[in-house]
């Protein structure tokens, strides 16, 4: 087994002479669970996570016997070669020989120094998965074919429109400024329609906001049978019912007051006709 880091950008890598004692990968699911009104606590299995792990060993001074490719004079070449990367802002390639390990990461931490008077350098890096961010994926406000624009091409600016349009369509304040420019008030909708959702408020539109707003738009069928936790929230929202993504007893009543104000059928279900009133 051999743990090599490489570097695609200038060419450099290497193979580390002296091999961690162990290395662990962690996989994480971000699933959850929710509670429904009618039969107790459901669960939902969520996206992977960036994978994550962290090597220990030690880059040598002298040449031990036990060193498993031939060293660099200078512990500290090691080092330089490690900082240049983190200091231009590259991803790394770990590999290690005889497993599934060829992964492209971000080095996230980097320790080293000396600690046994051999000037040995030690180490430890903690990586995380890299995955560079190609695109931009926006649903259309009339649910129709997503729209999907190089974060770097002028076409991104049409995306951005779109989900400026399906804030104000959402009727989330600020109103946003249809203009294709991830301005100020364009994050703050976000932000505050992230909040609606109960989900992280950083103003980025990302997998877990897209998944919301994709929900919401679709308009599904809703009402006590039905569970529909980001559609739910945003009736909940609208109605001024409590926010808690579960549609019970006083979320109905709430939706019953909405459609017998609009002179629908007031059954507390949010089907076409009250989905309609909220869009209009």
């Amino acid at each position: 087994m051999e743990f090599w880091l490489k570097q695609d950008n200038d060419n450099s890598g290497f193979q580390l002479p002296v091999n961690p004692s162990k290395y662990e990968i962690a996989r994480i699911i971000d699933n959850g669970t929710f509670d429904t009104e009618m039969s107790g606590e459901r669960s939902f299995l969520g996206t992977s996570k960036l994978k994550t792990f962290e090597i220990n060993s030690f880059f040598p001074l002298r040449k031990y016997n036990f060193l498993l490719c031939a060293a660099k004079d200078d512990p500290y070449d090691y080092i330089r070669i490690i900082e240049s990367w983190i200091r231009n802002k590259w991803p790394v390639r770990v590999i290690i020989t005889q497993t599934l390990i060829n992964l492209l990461c971000s080095i996230d931490e980097f320790h080293y120094g000396e600690d046994d008077g051999t000037r040995d350098v030690t180490f430890t890096i903690s990586f995380k998965e890299y995955i560079k961010v190609e695109s931009i994926v926006i649903q259309d406000a009339t649910g129709g074919q997503s729209s999907t624009a190089s974060s770097s091409s002028p076409s991104a600016n049409s995306a951005i429109k779109t989900l400026q349009q399906n804030l104000n369509r959402l009727k989330i304040p600020p109103t946003a400024n249809v203009n294709g420019i991830n301005d100020s008030t364009t994050k703050t909708s976000v932000k505050k329609f992230q909040s609606i959702m109960g989900l992280k408020q950083d103003g980025v539109y990302g997998t877990n906001t897209s998944a919301a707003m994709k929900e919401v738009l679709s308009k599904p069928m809703c009402g006590i049978p039905y569970v529909h936790r980001y559609a739910t929230r945003y009736i909940q929202w609208w109605v001024g019912a409590g926010i808690d993504g579960i549609f019970g007893i006083r979320t109905k009543i709430a939706v019953q007051t909405l459609q017998k104000k609009n002179k629908i059928s007031a059954d507390g279900i949010v089907g076409p006709i009250t989905w309609g009133k909220i869009f209009n």
